[in-house]
């Protein structure tokens, strides 16, 4: 008998406004082949309109609701 699994895909939303911290993010979960999506924002204005669904972040299908927001240190 065989079982299949299936792996959850976590949505993140990661806050930071450092490209390069963001790709160092980025680049972390893909060598941790963790199965996620990543959507990322600059600015706290801007994560909380994706939060609230607001222009430009109105369509769930490309902008899912996050399960984890990551936020850069000050």
């Amino acid at each position: 008998m065989t079982t299949a699994t299936t792996e959850r895909v976590i949505n993140y939303l990661l806050v930071e406004d450092n490209d390069d911290h963001a790709d160092l993010v980025e680049r972390c979960f893909r060598h941790g082949n963790i199965a996620s999506a990543i959507n990322r924002v600059r600015l706290g204005a801007e994560c909380l309109a994706y939060l609230a669904g607001d222009a430009p972040f109105a369509d769930r299908a490309e902008h899912p609701y996050p399960d984890v927001i990551l936020l850069d240190n000050p």
